[in-house]
């Protein structure tokens, strides 16, 4: 009987320590990227039904089978985790936010306030980067065209780096409004003002928008490949905190940030070119002059008729006899191709704790008129650190130089010269030989011909 009890006893003892042998014991805590330690974290052994919690410190203790090694930490708000255990006992985890995604789609509201779209009580639309950049536009304003319901762009003067308008709201007034009826333009919770750069040419009672030189607008100094998203906030509820600047509406602007947990380097490059479209048509009969008599210095069409003085020779604007005849395309060939070459060079990146983001964008500029230009250079900085889970710290530093040649006056002034004397050229005026022969080759000034 003895025999029995003690075979007993061996077998229980030998059965024990084999169980003891098929799990190993596993102490760890769980934190956020600041270090604070966080609670009712599930820590699960992976492929299995083994799990726990972690404590009001962050804390755990965990049996991990023998055979498994990888332990699945998850938390409502945080990337999930899997961790590799090997031969540790103690083991520290360190949980990152979770980026947000498109089935919970976040609005910036006024002052940079982040609240998610269905609990809001008025309409906005939100525009993200890609389709900023896909138009590849100088202007940001431009790049919102089509983009949003009932938001309408013009453009002031078309030239390079000119300003552009936009309506959100319907024009709410006639003159009196500063704005011009525009909505406020908001960059990162700071307000900036979007009013063309005008100067006027003359005292004058022609209105400065028809008779001034288009300097841009300060949203044309916003490059889109810094910009994150653009959130277009129609209702006055969505633009009370800043007043009665935004009683037309709100363009709030979100510049990109780093990247943490690595570093990228995005280098982007694009090219377009620009013609004149449509101009008007014209006579080809009569060369220039009045009264059907010529005249050198007289920028009248109405000359005589070129099919009848073929058999004459008339002075051009060298003193040379030349035969009469027409340039059908003299306007058109005043124009040349423009072109847009955008290049951007960014950096980001970050770590547990903050990112940055680095960006240089060169923009260079030509119209379809001889020696126009515009050159803009614009470096952003954006970087940030968590100081705790709840106080973020955050700078913004933007350099933007624009440097813009040859700006023509507006619309129909008397100053400008296309609408008064390119569109109204004679036919029997070669630009070609214009362009080539504008200078005395003996003083090198310009040749004039006054009336």
């Amino acid at each position: 009987m003895r025999k029995i009890y003690s075979l007993l006893v061996c077998c229980a003892l030998l059965l024990l320590g084999q169980a003891s042998a098929q799990t190993k014991q596993v102490r760890g805590v769980v934190t956020d990227s600041i270090g604070n330690p966080l609670p009712n974290v599930s820590v699960q052994v992976r492929n299995t039904n083994v799990g726990t919690r972690t404590s009001e410190t962050g804390a755990f203790t965990l049996a991990v089978p023998a055979n498994s090694n990888d332990l699945l930490v998850t938390s409502v708000g945080y990337e999930d985790q899997q961790v590799a255990i090997d031969d540790r006992e103690n083991i520290s985890i360190t949980l990152r936010p979770a980026r947000q995604t498109a089935m919970q789609e976040v609005v910036v509201t006024a002052m940079g306030i982040t609240r998610t779209q269905k609990s809001l009580g008025y309409s906005t639309t939100r525009v993200g980067s890609d389709e900023l950049t896909k138009a590849r536009e100088t202007n940001v304003v431009n790049a919102l065209a089509g983009k949003v319901a009932g938001l309408r762009v013009s453009s002031q003067s078309g030239t390079p780096g000119g300003s552009s308008k936009i309506i959100l709201r319907g024009q709410s007034s006639f003159g009196g409004d500063a704005s011009g009826g525009q909505p406020i333009f908001v960059v990162d919770g700071l307000p900036i003002d979007n009013q063309s750069q005008q100067l006027a040419t003359a005292p004058s009672a022609v209105p400065q928008g028809t008779a001034g030189v288009d300097f841009g607008n300060r949203a044309g100094d916003i490059n889109p490949d810094d910009i994150e998203s653009i959130n277009v906030l129609k209702g006055a509820a969505a633009t009370a905190l800043y007043g009665a600047r935004a009683k037309n509406g709100a363009i709030i602007i979100t510049t990109k940030r780093g990247r943490r947990g690595g570093s990228v380097v995005r280098f982007n490059s694009s090219v377009r070119f620009d013609n004149v479209l449509k101009l008007p048509d014209y006579q080809n009969e009569y060369a220039q002059g009045q009264y059907g008599v010529y005249s050198v210095n007289n920028t009248n069409g109405w000359g005589p008729k070129i099919s009848e003085v073929q058999d004459r020779t008339f002075p051009n604007f060298k003193n040379e006899q030349v035969t009469l005849q027409a340039y059908p395309d003299n306007v058109r060939e005043f124009y040349k191709t423009g072109g847009n070459y955008i290049n951007s060079l960014s950096f980001e990146g970050g770590g547990d704790a903050g990112d940055f983001r680095l960006g240089y964008t060169n923009n260079y500029q030509t119209g379809v008129v001889e020696s126009q230009s515009f050159l803009r250079n614009s470096i952003n900085l954006n970087a940030g650190r968590a100081i705790s889970s709840k106080f973020d710290v955050r700078t913004t530093l933007n350099y933007v130089s624009s440097v813009g040649k040859n700006r023509p006056i507006q619309s129909s002034n008397n100053s400008n010269s296309l609408t008064q004397i390119i569109h109204f050229l004679p036919r029997t005026v070669d630009v070609n030989a214009l362009r080539n022969n504008y200078e005395d080759p003996i003083t090198g000034e310009q040749i004039t011909l006054t009336p």
